[in-house]
């Protein structure tokens, strides 16, 4: 089991080597989606308590909290704060990470302001 914290330098790969399947579980992509992470912590629980579940014939990588800025703000300030806190420009605050993929990027507001911004581009979180 790989738990995961999410950085600038995370890459993308396939499992070509014929190796066990692979499970990528993530949670609190949106800030304000507590309960995710308690769901994603006991998954995590539950496979340590059961070393001999089918379950761990495969490779988990598990990011609890992709959104760690967010999810602490959401916290402490704001209870509905959806986006991650990076500064725009405008004093706006924040992008919706679950809509800034490349695949079906669009469909919801290009205006920094409002709690669906999807940034200028896609993938733009990951630079």
């Amino acid at each position: 089991m790989v738990i995961i914290r999410p950085s600038a330098s995370a890459t993308a790969t396939t499992n070509e080597t014929g190796g066990p399947a692979v499970i990528i579980l993530d949670s609190a992509t949106h800030a304000r989606e507590w309960l995710t992470v308690s769901t994603t912590l006991y998954v995590i629980q539950q496979l340590l308590d059961q070393p001999s579940s089918p379950a761990r014939g495969v490779e988990w990588r598990i990011i609890p909290v992709v959104n760690p800025d967010g999810y602490v703000y959401s916290w402490e300030k704001d209870r509905l704060w959806r986006k991650n806190r990076r500064s725009l420009p405008g004093h706006c605050q924040g992008v919706d990470l679950n809509r800034n993929f490349d695949v079906n990027f669009g469909g919801s507001s290009f205006t920094a302001a409002c709690t669906t911004f999807a940034a200028c581009r896609a993938s733009f979180e990951l630079l």
